[in-house]
């Protein structure tokens, strides 16, 4: 997803409990193309929204009001 000159990487999983592997993908993509971890971003079926280190985990249902 473009936001002017950031690019923010969104991957979407379908379970309800937080993985450091969610990241996995997001990671490898984010050093290939320069993006930092404020713009890697899992959408997920649990019912939190949480920033890591690793970037941010956002609940399906909260993804309209999310930015």
């Amino acid at each position: 997803m473009n936001e002017g000159e950031n690019v923010k990487a969104i991957e979407i999983k379908s379970g309800e409990t937080y993985e450091s592997g969610y990241f996995k993908n997001l990671k490898y993509w984010g050093g290939l193309s320069g993006t930092d971890s404020d713009n890697l971003n899992v959408v997920y079926a649990g019912d939190q929204l949480l920033r890591t280190s690793q970037g941010s985990l956002i609940p399906w249902e909260q993804i309209t009001t999310w930015r």
